[in-house]
């Protein structure tokens, strides 16, 4: 069975000792925490379909992600956030000026993460729950409807970003664009559209710590997450808890690299679905809604 665990792990490095070190002595107990990118759950050199061919694949999920991560080492090294995990991370540099930098490479890490681990070479629609599948049924007419509505929205965003398809706890579902760096994790006040909602995901999903998810809740403050609401998410619950099911980068480099060249993302989004790991959308869905829409009181 797939896991779900992040691209992105953090890791406590132990330094070289006195015995195998060629820079000299140091304390035996001395450690430096070092956030890796873990191998995906699939075949790099099979790729993704034409969605992300093999050296499409290897640019996403190897080298733009090792850059993130060598970046985000960088400017944490010797700061308070060194030995923390990657959402503590973020959630420490959105409350602190000088950490802009950090708070970038590792929000984009996350997403990146995210996008990849919602993806599989070997999906089918028959693998999405029932719940789920009832729930896009009921909100948007079909799963064709649903696609459109998100392709509509990609094509709406005329800058760089990450466009996801979220839940809140009752199961309503909506599609939120963020700008930039910009990462649901982050609560942002300023730059809701319509409402005063937490934004926080499953911590199920990526992070082996339970208790990252309060931590999220709690902050008032810090970088702008840009969050714009669509039409559709008048429906949910304002001040209810949003959860990512999906999320797909509008990024550049990932349809060119994929050979679509400047103007080709949406040729690129039309292969999409048919990477789509429904059953880990499934998952993400029923983990961020109890009350599935087949368990609701009528």
């Amino acid at each position: 069975m797939r896991g779900h665990s992040p691209l992105v792990l953090w890791r406590p490095r132990r330094l070289p000792t006195a015995h195998s070190s060629l820079w000299g002595r140091v304390r035996q107990n001395e450690r430096r925490a070092l956030h890796t990118v873990r191998p995906l759950p699939y075949a790099l050199e099979e790729g993704l379909g034409r969605f992300m061919p093999p050296q499409a694949l290897k640019t996403v999920a190897v080298e733009y992600m090792e850059g993130l991560v060598d970046r985000l080492n960088n400017e944490i090294r010797d700061t308070e956030l060194e030995n923390k995990r990657l959402v503590d991370v973020i959630i420490g540099a959105a409350q602190q000026e000088s950490q802009v930098l950090a708070f970038n490479y590792g929000s984009l890490a996350l997403n990146t993460s995210f996008f990849l681990r919602q993806l599989y070479a070997e999906t089918h629609e028959r693998s999405m729950s029932y719940d789920l599948k009832t729930a896009i049924r009921a909100q948007y007419g079909s799963l064709a409807q649903l696609k459109s509505a998100f392709m509509g929205a990609a094509q709406g965003m005329f800058t760089s970003g990450f466009l996801w398809l979220v839940s809140d706890s009752r199961g309503n579902m909506g599609i939120v664009p963020t700008f930039g760096p910009g990462t649901l994790l982050i609560r942002s006040r300023a730059h809701l559209a319509a409402s005063d909602a937490d934004f926080k995901r499953p911590n199920s999903i990526m992070d082996e710590n339970a208790d990252f998810a309060e931590s999220m809740s709690n902050l008032d403050e810090g970088v702008p997450a840009q969050v714009a609401l669509t039409d559709k998410l008048t429906a949910l619950n304002y001040g209810d808890v949003l959860y990512p099911l999906l999320c797909v980068p509008m990024y550049e480099h990932t349809w060119i690299s994929a050979g679509y060249g400047v103007w080709g993302r949406e040729a690129w989004l039309r292969h999409l679905w048919s990477v789509v790991d429904w059953a880990a959308v499934s998952e993400n869905y029923a983990a961020a809604s109890p009350a599935a829409p087949s368990k609701q009181k009528k």
